[in-house]
């Protein structure tokens, strides 16, 4: 990678269909500064300035790691933000909230442009109070195996992500009704645990053959890599496995949840014994 007066994600430029509706929206010509490791590929981003003063720009470039750096613009960034890994993650909320400003027109006036985003089911429900570690594993899916489709479910989730780490409200302007309701802890009270791990048991059966095709496929040298269409196979098998972490996550969480309700006891000395011992325990730590 070379510094140049646009720095494009190696995967190509951005669709054009992106391009002209963002063109069209105020602030596409706001000029963007963009930082990159020297060593990494053009999807990893090490600093996302909006409207850079000289300072910004001198002071993102002074780094013990080699970088290299370029101009863009805000129309071209967003087109392409889909290529990007953890793009947000190289901004100040500030100039996050900026983008999303500029980006969320698109969710409604071009809702064609996110048909048949892969996979639909990891922005299907995205409420408030989802959980950080569910929200890290769905964008390391979509980034595994970018699409311009999934722009809008990528930012949904890089706003969830950066909402629980700057630990504000998360800008629900950004979703729809549907995605926002129910809540996670809703969906999480009527989860019916034995009928979720008999899920996960035949997710991973299921899995488990359709890993046995692919592999069946390369030794026979019918090579998906080698393939111009989408290689939905290893797309689909890279959801399964996603929902299979989910699922192992969500028990953790909800026993997690349910350790930490009071235990019901039918000896009122228990819960005597109990409130004594929380007593004590409180004083300790004071």
């Amino acid at each position: 990678m070379s510094a140049k007066d646009h720095i494009q994600p190696v995967r190509g430029r951005p669709p054009s269909a992106f391009l002209e509706q963002f063109a069209t929206y105020p602030g596409a010509d706001t000029p963007v500064f963009l930082t990159a490791p020297a060593d990494a590929s053009e999807e990893v981003l090490s600093n996302v300035i909006f409207n850079p003063a000289d300072k910004d720009i001198a002071s993102a470039k002074e780094s013990f790691v080699p970088q290299v750096s370029g101009m863009s613009d805000m129309k071209s960034f967003a087109a392409g933000f889909w290529q990007f890994t953890d793009a947000h993650q190289a901004m100040s909320d500030k100039d996050w909230a900026t983008f999303t400003d500029f980006v969320k027109p698109i969710f409604s006036d071009a809702q064609t442009l996110f048909w048949s985003p892969i996979p639909t089911s990891l922005g299907a429900n995205l409420p408030a109070d989802f959980p950080p570690e569910l929200v890290a594993m769905r964008l390391s899916v979509i980034d595994a195996h970018p699409k311009p489709e999934n722009l809008r479910t990528k930012i949904q989730l890089a706003e969830l992500e950066m909402a629980s780490t700057f630990q504000r409200p998360v800008n629900t302007d950004l979703f729809t009704k549907d995605q926002l309701t129910p809540t996670w802890h809703q969906k999480l009270a009527e989860l019916d645990l034995a009928e979720m791990m008999k899920s996960n048991t035949d997710l991973a059966e299921e899995a488990g053959k359709l890993k046995q095709k692919i592999e069946q496929e390369r030794r026979s040298g019918d090579d998906h890599a080698n393939r111009d269409l989408p290689n939905l196979d290893i797309q689909r098998l890279a959801v399964m496995n996603q929902l299979q972490e989910e699922g192992h996550t969500i028990r953790q969480i909800l026993q997690r949840e349910q350790s930490r309700k009071p235990k019901v006891s039918l000896n009122p000395f228990d819960t005597a014994l109990g409130e004594f011992e929380s007593d004590d325990s409180a004083s300790i730590s004071n």
